[in-house]
């Protein structure tokens, strides 16, 4: 049985280069009762349909082609406003303020504890 704050998230989209933490990440937040999509790449996340009923997106900073920052800016041209929680190996103070700036729910280091995964979005997704 899923949690009142998942059942009014319709879809949470997890973009991450790197295939192991992308699965991880989707295999723990579905086991909370979310509907997941998983994306290997900035481009298959913009491509589809998805975006557009996401309730929140997971992005990792630091892919090839797009950080995740500027992934948020593309989406946000968009008119797509859900909540984004910003992941990242590479944490500084730079990047938190540079994360601030841009309005993301969250920054979560790499690492990420899988239950504070779950209320970051839970948290971001019930306003």
């Amino acid at each position: 049985m899923s949690s009142p704050a998942c059942q009014n998230a319709s879809l949470i989209c997890v973009v991450d280069d790197d295939n192991d933490v992308r699965k991880a990440f989707g295999f723990l937040l579905r086991t909370h009762g979310f509907e997941v999509e998983e994306f290997d790449s900035p481009s298959a996340l913009l491509a589809s349909p998805a975006i557009h009923r996401s309730a929140c997106f997971v992005l990792d900073m630091h892919m090839p082609s797009l950080s995740g920052l500027e992934i948020l800016g593309m989406l946000r041209k968009r008119q797509i406003n859900a909540p984004a929680i910003l992941v990242t190996g590479g944490d500084s103070p730079q990047l938190r303020s540079q994360a601030a700036e841009s309005g993301v729910a969250a920054f979560l280091a790499k690492p990420v504890d899988g239950t504070l995964l779950v209320s970051t979005i839970q948290a971001a997704t019930a306003a």
